[in-house]
């Protein structure tokens, strides 16, 4: 089967995220199925919570001439495609909620001034609580637009999350996956990395 990753550094980072999360949009937002799941994707200084991104008037105007509308944003916003808390705990006593099998991964500058890193960090607690596995690296000594170099620190994680989505190494969600996932951290010279894993059967 053919492996698709996908990344999107900024805007796109929010395009790249809602690209995974797809699946779990309800029939109202009317998208229909997806036509592609991605193996990996990796947001890079991407805005995860429009609505927060909206409220914190970060890039301006920028979300309102996008979305065009007020927030809530449901159908739009990486961090409303989740489920709930409540959904969440709902599922573990006998709901279940379609997860995608998709290696989600967030790259951000801890420096970045135009994207500002909580954006990350908000994504991650959320997903964390939903019972998804993702990974963050808060990169050290970058800026938002680091990334677009491919020695960069910023670039070289995000290839790392993509080659992995491409070997396969992507979660498999079961019935009961939507326990809220231990989270790991680790430090490297150039990051530090905050990963929620499910342990291997």
């Amino acid at each position: 089967a053919r492996r698709l990753v996908v990344a999107g550094h900024s805007a796109g980072g929010t395009l790249a995220m809602w690209l995974a999360l797809q699946p779990l949009l309800p029939a109202t937002c009317g998208f229909g199925a997806p036509a592609v799941r991605p193996r990996a994707a990796v947001s890079l200084g991407g805005v995860l919570d429009l609505a927060w991104a909206e409220q914190q008037r970060q890039g301006g105007s920028a979300v309102d001439e996008l979305m065009g509308a007020p927030p809530p944003y449901p159908c739009s916003s990486p961090i409303e495609m989740l489920p709930s808390v409540s959904a969440s705990l709902r599922a573990s006593s006998g709901r279940q909620l379609q997860q995608p099998d998709c290696l989600l991964g967030l790259v951000h500058a801890v420096g970045d001034r135009v994207v500002p890193v909580a954006q990350s960090i908000r994504f991650t607690v959320a997903a964390c609580t939903a019972g998804f596995e993702v990974e963050l690296n808060e990169v050290r000594n970058d800026d938002h637009f680091s990334c677009l170099d491919p020695r960069s620190a910023s670039w070289q994680a995000a290839s790392s999350i993509l080659h992995r989505g491409i070997a396969g190494d992507v979660p498999h969600y079961t019935s009961s996956s939507q326990d809220m996932l231990p989270t790991l951290r680790e430090e490297t010279p150039t990051s530090v990395i905050i990963r929620t894993r499910r342990a291997t059967p």
